[in-house]
Parts: structure tokens; sequence; C-alpha cells
């Protein structure tokens, strides 16, 4: 399947060749409409799992998108919660990828090599700041 920004906006990868692949919010919607007839209750597992497809390749917009996808998700959840309020809804990642990196320390030359982070921190940083 296709990310969201490839099917709903750029229309690349697979989506000429299959044009009807359904979301996230579509198949959480249809799971959660078929599983709520059951009498004695379920278990749904809704996992964005292509953002981690696209994080490790450092495909950041696709990720970005899926995981609007994924909010989208768990606002149906919460939106079929407020009807059900025996529901629990549990949102957690699995792990994290270079989406998750924020910066590096600066490398300052009169920084001493090997130094410690809190030490070019404090190196670079004038005291009484």
């Amino acid at each position: 399947m296709d990310g969201s920004l490839d099917r709903l906006y750029l229309k690349k990868n697979t989506v000429e060749q299959y044009p009807n692949q359904p979301d996230l919010t579509e198949m959480t919607q249809s799971a959660l409409d078929m599983l709520s007839r059951n009498p004695y209750g379920f278990f749904l597992m809704v996992e964005a799992a292509l953002i981690d497809k696209f994080n490790p390749s450092l495909d950041w917009e696709r990720a970005a998108f899926d995981t609007i996808m994924l909010s989208n998700a768990v606002q149906i959840a919460k939106d079929f919660a407020k009807k059900h309020p025996d529901t629990l809804i549990i949102v957690t990642p699995d792990h994290t990828h270079s989406g998750s990196i924020g910066g590096v320390v600066h490398q300052d030359p009169c920084v001493k090599k090997g130094a410690s982070t809190l030490q070019r921190v404090t190196q670079i940083i004038p005291k009484g700041s």
C-alpha cells in the first residue's frame, strides 16, 4: 500500500495501478463498525506501519503525512469511545527513528577535543549568561 502523501496528493508509486487503496482512517472505521457488533466486546490494534517504513530512509514528508493519518485514526477511536464509555484507547510508539534527531552540539574550534557534551556547552556559553 502507498502512503497518504502519494495516495492523496502526489499520485506516485502504485496509486495509478491501484487507485482504491484504503487509508488508515477508513480501515479503522470499518474495523470498529464490524467488531462492535460482537456483544462480548473486542480488541482492535491499529498500526500506522508506513511511518516505520518511511522514517529509516529519512522520507520525512511521507512519514509526517502518515503520522497525521494516525492522529485521524485515533480521533475516530475517541469518537467511538464517546458512544461506548467502556472503551480503552492506548496510543504508543514502538520505537523511534531518524525523525527524533534534535540537532548537534555546536563544534566551536576553541572547544577541547574529547570534551563531554556538558563541557562543550559550558565552554561555548559565556559565564554569567
